[in-house]
């Protein structure tokens, strides 16, 4: 929940919900929610106030729609992890049945959104009927360790919803790179995006090697994993005010153990490039003494 929200490194402390703050950027997770007493503080800028107030104004829902929220904070994706599994199924043995009608559906909204077949197969996207939004699963290591829905309706709010296996607590993306499972081991360098939209993209004009932070910051465990895969990153994030800030600070904390470049491009994200004659240069990162 707190995730489509916009916060960062958010950790599960039982009725306690920790996290880094929007507001201020702190980046020690000084940003608590008491989910018990539906209040939430910032011990460094002091923001407060309560947390079904901060779902009606950030996602434009209702009193009551938010405290069912608030009731349920980590989500469930139990019925579209199973919905992967069916469609792996049925694909492997060719089946064209019923059991592939989320597959069809969601092929016939990628394939909307200007995404190939083998764009659609190789990043597993789906739609969820009952949520009625286009799916991207976020796999490592063989595993669904969430579930992105991206509305269909650009108008519909929020955007994104980052939904988690019931039961297995907050989703920590501390150490996930998304896309890493088709990508280490097979490339020596790689392309760091935001999103996973970002890297579809890049996919499907011909750049296969890209990871996606699934935000503007970096991790020590994401550190940690692309430079003990790679040699080389390719830093692009969005070429918006925040992506142009964050980016120096992520390419000089890898800087340290691998080669940085920054890369530039025409557009406003990765995720709007038409062919890679969109990348003008890159730029080997060496930081200010």
């Amino acid at each position: 929940m707190f995730n489509t929200l916009g916060f960062d490194n958010v950790e599960d402390q039982g009725d306690e919900i920790v996290m880094d703050c929007k507001y201020c950027g702190d980046t020690k997770k000084n940003f608590q929610a008491n989910i018990k007493k539906g209040v939430y503080h910032c011990w460094v800028c002091n923001v407060s106030g309560k947390v079904t107030d901060l779902l009606i104004s950030s996602l434009d829902m209702s009193t009551i729609d938010a405290s069912r929220l608030l009731a349920n904070p980590l989500g469930d994706i139990e019925d579209v992890i199973e919905d992967l599994d069916i469609i792996d199924k049925a694909l492997n043995q060719g089946s064209r049945s019923l059991s592939l009608k989320r597959y069809e559906d969601g092929r016939f909204y990628w394939r909307t959104r200007g995404f190939s077949k083998r764009t659609i197969k190789h990043y597993r996207l789906m739609y969820d009927s009952r949520r009625e939004r286009a799916t991207i699963p976020v796999i490592q290591n063989n595993m669904v360790v969430a579930v992105i829905g991206r509305a269909i309706d650009d108008d519909r709010r929020p955007k994104y919803l980052k939904l988690r296996p019931k039961g297995k607590g907050t989703w920590d993306k501390s150490d996930v790179l998304f896309g890493s499972d088709s990508v280490i081991g097979i490339y020596d360098d790689v392309y760091v995006v935001e999103g996973p939209l970002d890297c579809v993209n890049l996919y499907e004009i011909g750049i296969p090697n890209a990871i996606a932070l699934l935000g503007k910051s970096i991790t020590w465990k994401q550190i940690i994993r692309l430079s003990t895969s790679f040699s080389t990153a390719h830093i692009m994030l969005d070429n918006d005010t925040y992506g142009k800030e964050a980016t120096p600070n992520i390419a000089e904390r890898l800087w340290q153990y691998m080669n940085v470049d920054i890369v530039k491009y025409r557009g406003h994200d990765p995720g709007e490039l038409d062919d890679q004659g969109d990348i003008v240069r890159f730029r080997r990162f060496v930081p200010k003494i």
